[in-house]
């Protein structure tokens, strides 16, 4: 009889030290799959990605592809928010642990921003009335100051960079529509944009103006909030640096007849 009570005894034990292993158990897989969820929490990325007029073209198909491809890398998912560049601007300043899908480096933006990467290159450009005199060698810097007076217009984050670095005077405006009726209507004597920007725009709405010519190669980056945690900043720029070594990187950019550009 005692030996029968003691072996009952011995059973609860055992069922109670198994009930206690598998709560400790199940505590242990949360916490870890807390910590997996956390590290592959979707990372906020703010672009022109659902607009109509941008989603279809090249570009951005070539930056979602680029993105994609460094973001699987570094063990990360982007969260693609379609939104205006003005808004996804305001969005990622406000907003810690997002990035602005792409954005150029201006005096602005220079000190707002975490820089990642670069995602792609443009032409710099000078648009005038299209019975402009002005002829397309006679485009540069010392040209648009020597201009000031007459009026420059330019697209918010493009071709600024350039025009603040050279102490010119402009007129900012948000949509290239906008730069490009100001021209056309002899509001003022120059626009300067970006060529992947003007190449947006119907040819309608261009009618009134022409290509004077290119002023620079111009880079484009991926940016985040400044306080952006140091691992994932770690991770996106570890994977660009490793795509762009073993060549994958290449691949992708050679699939819409570009290169890789330069840090």
């Amino acid at each position: 009889m005692r030996m029968t009570g003691a072996l009952s005894a011995l059973r609860r034990v055992a069922l109670l030290s198994g009930i206690w292993g598998m709560i400790a158990l199940c505590i242990a897989c949360d916490f870890s799959s807390g910590v997996a969820r956390a590290e592959t929490a979707p990372v906020k990325v703010f672009g022109q990605f659902g607009e109509t007029r941008y989603a279809a073209t090249e570009a951005m198909k070539r930056l979602q592809a680029i993105l994609d491809l460094v973001y699987g890398e570094a063990g990360l998912e982007p969260e693609y928010v379609p939104v205006p560049f003005n808004r996804a601007y305001q969005q990622v300043i406000n907003h810690p642990g997002s990035c602005l899908a792409a954005v150029t480096r201006s005096a602005e933006t220079e000190q707002t921003l975490r820089w990642m990467f670069p995602v792609s290159e443009t032409r710099v450009i000078v648009i005038g009335p299209v019975l402009s005199e002005t002829p397309d060698e006679a485009v540069s810097v010392e040209m648009l100051r020597r201009a000031e007076a007459k009026g420059i217009v330019s697209l918010d984050g493009a071709g600024q960079v350039l025009l603040q670095g050279a102490g010119i005077r402009h007129d900012s405006r948000p949509t290239a529509d906008t730069v490009v009726k100001m021209v056309a209507a002899g509001r003022v004597r120059y626009g300067v944009l970006l060529s992947v920007t003007f190449d947006l725009l119907d040819n309608d709405e261009k009618s009134g103006v022409r290509v004077l010519g290119p002023l620079q190669v111009q880079t484009i980056w991926h940016a985040c909030h400044r306080d952006l945690p140091q691992e994932q900043a770690n991770r996106l720029t570890a994977a660009w640096a490793h795509l762009k070594e073993d060549g994958r990187l290449a691949a992708v950019y050679a699939r819409f007849q570009t290169t890789v550009p330069a840090p």
